[in-house]
């Protein structure tokens, strides 16, 4: 394919320009195709260092970067992984994934782990992420702050000593690490930046996905830059949507900021056909069809139109998990294979049934209203109105499977076994539903929205939380390449 005008520039920028340059590429736009051919342009002399968002991804830029001696492809966290064992001079170092679940049975008492568990492990997974007491002060309001702005759910007991609480754990998790060179992948991230360890300056870094840092990823950035080299950070403000996971809403303003970079757009969408992307003008007027982008089309059916028309190679997005969960009960029984993307969400809705404690199915039944009930009322009260969705969400998706389950699975085991099936991270040979998040980095050659009007959510109150909720629209959108339907509501 021959270059754009707008990858033209870019790769000017690297040969000839100087400084740092953000890269705003829209979806479908090349952007790692840009990356690649841009390391192309430096010269073999100078380091670069690539850094990729997730593992899949990285091994995927080595893979096709192939043996150059003069660029290392890794994620954040490999970077601060190898930090970690170069300054307690190990050749291995294992990362406990259970770590925060261990480390509350020798902190915490008995109540206080149960009652604050899992809000603790959240809430310090977060403070990491933010860099408490790295980048930021370890006091109170700051803690409080977070809990704020992220929206999260204390189902019981009083925040203050919540806060109190975290505090110490978080102060546990670094004992640990000091001690006893126990790590979780938080503090691949977080450590390093704690104890400010020095990494191996680059020439060059570039970095994907940009517009899904949070404090302490920019911050392995700031480190791994040397004095005079330059930063090629790519992403897409538009994309960003993760701001409920730690990341900053921001992050190409603040990395734009830091390095006082330029910026270059990227532009032409080569994913979607044209109908598409004229549809996806109307958030981003910026982003362009190919010139030889397909028609495609646009258009508004009904379910059960769009069931006959759907295939195996298709997806169906929504906002949230619960309409996903009684479509695919309609799609069932119409003989259509289909899965929910995320494994982990079935997990979590299991969470939340272990915990109520119920005996049967009727008191959990019971148990599972009065917890809507109480929740709601209590995040209304503090005009909460995200935590009070996400309540209905939660608790509407078990309801809905406990209203499918077939007669002789009327148990509590029927409903895990149940949970396990609907929710999976393997949709091969099955129709996709997925929110959009989980769709975040897909594509399909037909894409539904299946109850288009849940976005953007009108309980969306903070700035960030709206633009995301317009960014949601826009990536959902996206995640078509010839074919985007609207299903009725």
């Amino acid at each position: 394919m021959i270059p754009s005008h707008y990858q033209h520039a870019v790769y000017d920028f690297i040969t000839g320009g100087e400084g740092s340059a953000v890269v705003i590429a829209v979806a479908g736009s090349g952007k790692t195709t840009t990356l690649l051919e841009g390391l192309t342009q430096i010269p073999p002399q100078q380091s670069v260092q690539l850094l990729a968002f997730n593992a899949s991804i990285a091994e995927e830029l080595r893979g096709r970067i192939g043996p150059t001696p003069n660029v290392h492809a890794s994620t954040f966290h490999s970077l601060g992984y190898q930090a970690l064992k170069r300054a307690w001079n190990l050749k291995g170092l294992d990362t406990v994934s259970g770590k925060s679940r261990q480390l509350l049975r020798t902190t915490l008492d008995f109540e206080d782990a149960r009652t604050y568990g899992g809000f603790l492990m959240r809430l310090v997974a977060l403070a990491k992420g933010a860099g408490v007491g790295a980048l930021t002060p370890d006091e109170p309001q700051v803690w409080r702050d977070l809990i704020d702005h992220h929206d999260l759910f204390l189902e019981q007991g009083d925040e203050e000593h919540a806060v109190e609480l975290a505090m110490r754990f978080l102060q546990r998790h670094v004992e640990a690490a000091e001690q006893e060179y126990v790590i979780d992948f938080d503090d691949q991230l977080y450590l390093p930046v704690l104890w400010r360890l020095g990494l191996a300056p680059k020439d060059w870094v570039l970095v994907d996905e940009a517009q899904d840092t949070n404090a302490v990823r920019r911050a392995l950035i700031g480190s791994a830059v040397g004095p005079e080299g330059r930063l090629v950070a790519v992403g897409d403000p538009r994309q960003a949507i993760y701001g409920f996971t730690g990341a900053s809403h921001d992050a190409i303003d603040l990395i734009r900021e830091r390095w006082h970079a330029i910026e270059l757009p990227l532009s032409i969408c080569y994913r979607c056909a044209r109908r598409i992307v004229e549809r996806a003008q109307q958030l981003v007027p910026t982003i362009e069809p190919a010139p030889d982008a397909a028609e495609g089309c646009v258009e508004t059916l009904s379910v059960r139109q769009a069931i006959k028309r759907l295939t195996a190679n298709d997806a169906v997005l929504c906002r949230n998990n619960a309409p996903l969960v009684g479509l695919a009960y309609q799609l069932i029984a119409e003989g259509v294979p289909c899965r929910v993307l995320g494994r982990d969400i079935g997990t979590g809705l299991q969470a939340l049934v272990t915990r109520l404690r119920a005996g049967d199915l009727s008191a959990l039944n019971r148990k599972l209203e009065a917890y809507r009930q109480r929740e709601v009322a209590k995040y209304r009260e503090r005009e909460q109105e995200g935590k009070v969705a996400a309540i209905n969400d939660r608790v509407d998706c078990i309801e809905t499977i406990i209203d499918h389950l077939p007669e002789g699975d009327l148990t509590l085991v029927g409903l895990a076994d149940a949970l396990d099936r609907m929710f999976s991270d393997d949709t091969q040979h099955r129709l996709t539903l997925s929110t959009v998040h989980k769709a975040k980095g897909r594509e399909w050659p037909q894409v539904a929205i299946l109850q288009p009007d849940l976005m953007p959510a009108r309980w969306a109150k903070q700035d960030w939380q709206q633009a995301q909720e317009v960014n949601l629209q826009y990536v959902a959108w996206t995640r078509a390449r010839e074919r985007l339907l609207f299903l009725e509501s």
